[in-house]
């Protein structure tokens, strides 16, 4: 936003240096240096936040934008939609710019080009600007520079509210300078705007619908006879100026509760404030008392969620986030193993968990709203409505690893991934096929490993049933990926023995799907599909060797770190190697971490998406800080800049009182 705003401060600046009359090459040089220097005092102050958020964003890898002739030049929406955006109660709040400013506004704003009182140069400069916001909007890659050179997620326009202000602005000119030579220009545009409404109307009623227009059109007419009265009875000036303010609160508090329930009707967008909160009994008790219970470092996987940032609302470390800033390798790292990553670097989500990594990534814990069916995890306490799980194979925040393990294949496959992550001699996950399956109202053909599904009566159930015979004690896993669709997401659902675990794969959770703990048994797994026609592309179906798994775990615990003491930026340990090796700490990779062993700074090792620390035999005490990357420099920056201007002024208040002391 910042980035925005400064674009328009300078193109501002600019309208201001071309309207100053009479002006010398000399006055617009003077001008240009004051705001540049301010310019650049205002970002040396705020260093100490600018740069190390620049430099996280240049390590973080956003989707970037294809810089050629046919995307710079696509159009984003077309003008239709766009003038539809200019009236109360618009739509597609996601897709196209949000830049209602009132009413009043539409009515006031073109005066501002008809006016005999404004000059000419002044109404030619406002034009081309409001004509560049709404080439802006049009074309995408000048949409993209408005954005910092990222394509942003939803609310593609999101520098909108400048036209707003712009539009806000001249229509404010207007208004204290219309007078009764204005009236029939404003009759003229009020028919403008009523006609314009009428036509949307027809031929684009989703955009403007019957109840809209009419609304409209009321307020247009109620606001024209207004500013017609302020302008002929200027004995009751006061009291039109207070009807015309409670008009103008009612336009815009109409068009806000319209908006509103336009968002309440987008998924992900319906909660009331009530809902908000996390109602489910007994769970911000079992946090709490969590904290108070266990000192140690641990994270917490919960099932009882509302949005993917619960952990930082709650204070409770965890994984699934939603952030524009997040770090795109770790994410990246993790897809592969069978998280969900669906919007890329800017989500991650755990959702069920998988047993092997969510072990060594230190995942204690797991709350839940019901019993969880799984294996080496036991209830430790509830609260009403809420259950704590404790996962007894759980690792520290450092062991000792081989590099090996974090060389991932480049096989679509997180089970794969999932054995190389383990490391050692067993091979934990296995794939099985299974011994029947059978098709309900389907007409099922494979080509190339894919299934492409289609009902043979499309209103009714239709689904396959595989069954799988499972010997010893195991973790059940499968990743299904649909192919029609946004991913395929909504189109399967998935039951277990008869029981439903919900659609799946759907927004969010995409990736590995755990079926649940079983010992020498049948096992049925039904996937039912909701859509008439489909395919499956991935239909990958995974065992986990528990015992194997349970011994792997042992084995690493042998070269676990002693915790000492840690806080949010920092760790403190000892740690004893037979033999040169690597730490691993399960914390993701950022340059702004450092590491010293016996207090000698040492060399941070990227482990995929994490950190790691090269040691050598024997005994070692371990300290890892943090500092965002850039965090001192722009401090020293801030303070600097902070000084000079502070001298700078005193310096000019100085000269400027010596000179009004000389003219006294």
């Amino acid at each position: 936003m910042s980035f925005i705003v400064g674009i328009f401060a300078f193109l501002y600046f600019i309208i201001r240096i071309i309207l100053i009359e009479n002006s010398s090459w000399r006055t617009v040089q003077n001008q240009f240096i004051k705001f540049f220097i301010c310019v650049l005092f205002a970002a040396g102050i705020s260093a100490f936040t600018i740069i190390p958020t620049y430099l996280q964003l240049k390590a973080n890898p956003l989707p970037s934008f294809e810089w050629n002739l046919g995307s710079v030049f696509s159009v984003n929406i077309n003008f239709i939609e766009l003038i539809a955006k200019f009236y109360n109660g618009s739509i597609r709040l996601f897709d196209d710019p949000n830049i209602y400013g009132g009413l009043l506004t539409l009515l006031l704003f073109p005066l501002f080009f008809y006016s005999k009182k404004i000059h000419v140069k002044e109404k030619v400069i406002f034009f081309l600007l409001l004509l560049f916001f709404i080439v802006s909007f049009q074309i995408q890659g000048i949409n993209i520079i408005w954005h910092a050179f990222q394509i942003p997620t939803g609310y593609k326009q999101r520098f909108a509210f400048l036209l707003t202000f712009t539009i806000i602005y001249l229509a404010y000119r207007v208004f204290i300078i219309l007078d009764k030579d204005q009236i029939r220009d404003l009759f003229g545009i009020s028919f403008i705007n009523i006609a314009t409404i009428v036509i949307l109307t027809a031929i684009s009623p989703d955009l403007m619908s019957m109840q809209k227009a009419i609304l409209n059109i009321i307020f247009l007419i109620l606001f024209t006879f207004i500013l017609y009265a302020k302008v002929v009875s200027i004995k009751y000036e006061k009291l039109i100026h207070i009807v015309l303010f409670t008009f103008v609160l009612f336009d815009v508090g109409i068009n806000s509760y319209l908006h509103m329930r336009t968002l309440y009707s987008y998924p992900g967008y319906n909660y009331t404030r009530d809902q908000y909160n996390i109602y489910t009994p007994g769970f911000e008790e079992v946090v709490n008392k969590l904290k108070n219970e266990d000192g140690g470092f641990y994270r917490i996987n919960s099932h009882i969620q509302l949005t993917k940032n619960d952990s930082i609302r709650y204070k409770y470390k965890s994984m699934d986030n939603f952030n524009t800033l997040s770090n795109g390798t770790l994410h990246d790292f993790m897809h592969r193993l069978g998280y969900s990553t669906t919007i890329g670097s800017r989500s991650l989500v755990q959702n069920k968990g998988i047993i092997s990594s969510d072990s060594l990534f230190g995942f204690k814990y797991e709350i839940t709203e019901k019993p969880i069916n799984k294996q080496g995890y036991v209830e430790s306490f509830s609260e009403v409505g809420t259950i704590l799980y404790e996962n007894k194979n759980i690792l520290p925040i450092g062991f000792l690893v081989s590099k090996e393990q974090f060389r991932l294949s480049n096989e679509d496959n997180p089970f794969i991934n999932q054995n190389i992550l383990l490391g050692g001699e067993g091979n934990y996950f296995t794939r099985i096929e299974p011994i029947e399956t059978k098709y309900y109202n389907l007409t099922v053909n494979e080509i190339n490993s894919i299934l492409y599904i289609k009902k043979n009566i499309p209103d009714e159930e239709g689904y396959i049933e595989y069954t799988f015979d499972l010997k010893g004690d195991k973790q059940f896993y499968t990743l299904l990926s649909a192919g029609k669709g946004f991913k395929g997401f909504g189109e399967t659902m998935v039951y277990v023995n008869g029981e439903s675990l919900g659609v799946y794969p759907t927004f969010h959770y995409e990736r590995i799907l755990d079926l649940g703990a079983f010992s020498n048994t049948r096992v049925t797994i039904k996937i039912a599909f909701t859509v008439p026609e489909t395919q499956l592309t991935q239909k990958y179906f995974y065992t986990l060797n528990y015992p194997a798994f349970e011994e792997r775990v042992n084995e690493l615990i042998k070269g676990a770190i002693t915790l000492k003491d840690y806080t949010d930026r920092s760790v403190k340990g000892e740690i004893t190697a037979k033999q040169p090796d690597t730490l691993f700490f399960s914390i993701p990779f950022d340059e702004g971490w450092h590491a010293k062993v016996d207090g000698k700074e040492v060399p941070i090792v990227k482990l995929g998406g994490f950190i790691g620390v090269d040691i050598d035999q024997g005994t070692h005490h371990v300290t890892l800080r943090y500092t965002p990357k850039g965090f001192i420099f722009g401090c020293t920056v801030s303070i600097v800049s902070l000084i000079v201007l502070i001298i700078i002024i005193f310096i000019n208040s100085g000269t400027e009182w010596i000179k009004f002391k000389k003219r006294r």
